[in-house]
């Protein structure tokens, strides 16, 4: 393990994630030194299988950032200018569509003009996606 500062550490190999070690200082959570011992009981430890797939996940989230650099936008007047969230209200499905028209200035991945994401969290049926391509990145999963 490689200790950083205070209590946090790495543990590459994947053994231990250092989780439910210690406790914040007393000086800016001491009032609720209670409510936080309860939590910590109640939730679960992750073990190696749930650190190994969050690893797995974080490297796929890695791969679709460097698919596009659309996904690596910047700073916040970029992100502003070329994403919007056009799906919105209580029935939405989550996702945001990424713009990369010449209008929106500089094209910054000329092999597309757009990028869009999508999360379904529940069973949802397949629909034809007319142009559009899965990622490089996803194409495997």
């Amino acid at each position: 393990m490689i200790p950083a500062t205070g209590l946090t550490r790495v543990d590459y190999s994947l053994q231990d994630n250092n989780y439910n070690v210690g406790m914040p200082r007393s000086s800016d959570d001491g009032s609720n030194y209670d409510i936080i011992a309860r939590v910590k009981d109640w939730v679960a430890t992750p073990g190696e299988a749930e650190l190994k797939q969050m690893t797995a996940f974080y490297q796929e989230l890695t791969a679709l950032r460097k698919s596009s650099p659309l996904f690596t936008l910047g700073d916040g007047a970029t992100v502003m200018k070329r994403v919007d969230f056009r799906n919105t209200g209580a029935d939405q499905q989550t996702g945001s569509a990424g713009d990369d028209h010449p209008m929106t200035g500089c094209r910054l991945a000329p092999v597309w003009t757009a990028v869009s994401t999508a999360s379904w969290w529940r069973s949802t049926p397949r629909r034809k996606a007319g142009r559009c391509r899965t990622s490089p990145a996803h194409r495997s999963s």
